[in-house]
């Protein structure tokens, strides 16, 4: 995850320059909380990983955690782990973007198309069946959101993905 975060939030900052679009973005950083003591040994390896990969990641207080977002009581806290390279943005936006920005630079869209199997020849993926027919194409990127464990299995590939929700709190000074 830590590399994932480092890796995402180059690439959003990078987002309009890349396509040719707009995102709105905003570097607000993020809180991970253990109350319990067995949650609390996960932050501490966490705070460590981030440093040894170059996070901004540091141990701040429960009343520090409150100052930033007072919705959060301190009391029953054990650590926290605050995030400064996380940020939020629309999802929506980045989608629409990465749309247009294809669009832009030649590629064809087919809204509402399904896709029903990836095609596979030889061990090398080579196009797609869809509910519009067949597209060949060297390269297929399976964009499917929630949804791209079960494209993928329909085609015999298995990605070791489940979908979950998050909560999110956005706070101000």
């Amino acid at each position: 995850m830590c590399k994932l975060i480092k890796l995402a939030s180059g690439k959003i900052r990078q987002f309009s320059e890349d396509t040719g679009q707009p995102l709105d973005w905003v570097h607000s950083g993020s809180l991970k909380v253990a109350r319990r003591l067995q949650d609390a040994e996960v932050i501490e390896n966490d705070i460590a990983r981030g440093h040894q990969l170059g996070l901004h990641v540091q141990r701040i207080s429960p009343q520090e955690a409150h100052r930033l977002n007072p919705f959060l009581e301190p009391e029953g806290i054990t650590v926290v782990m605050w995030v400064g390279d996380d940020m939020y943005f629309d999802p929506a936006q980045v989608a629409i973007g990465f749309t247009r920005g294809a669009e832009a630079h030649g590629a064809t869209l087919l809204p509402h198309t399904a896709v029903t199997r990836v095609l596979i020849n030889n061990g090398q993926v080579n196009g797609v069946n869809t509910d519009r027919g067949r597209i060949r194409a060297p390269v297929v990127v399976d964009a499917a959101g929630a949804w791209t464990r079960q494209v993928a299995e329909a085609s015999g590939i298995h990605i070791p993905l489940v979908p979950t929700m998050q909560q999110l709190f956005v706070t101000e000074h």
